[in-house]
């Protein structure tokens, strides 16, 4: 099974870097201290469980990105589980 497109490389699942990308959504210059800890908290832990159990997971808490150019950007050149960039959403 190969994921891609024309767009980006191609990698087989069993040789990709990572599986799983957590990508944080809804922080923005408003986010108080304590709930940006909170979601990267929640991540973290999420990613832990994930690598607990094989799955090879990418976290991506650069904040000079905005969550779309990152999905973006894993699209071309990621292989992702199913093919997809999984969002973790929390409130």
């Amino acid at each position: 099974m190969i994921h891609g497109d024309d767009k980006g490389a191609v990698f087989p699942p069993r040789v990709a870097e990572f599986q799983v990308v957590l990508i944080p959504v809804g922080l923005n210059a408003r986010t108080s201290e304590a709930d940006t800890q909170k979601i990267t908290d929640n991540i973290q832990n999420v990613a832990k469980t994930l690598t607990e159990h094989g799955v090879r997971v990418q976290e991506d808490m650069r904040s000079h990105y905005s969550p779309g150019w990152k999905f973006s950007e894993y699209e071309v050149i990621a292989s992702l589980l199913d093919g997809h960039v999984w969002e973790l959403m929390t409130s």
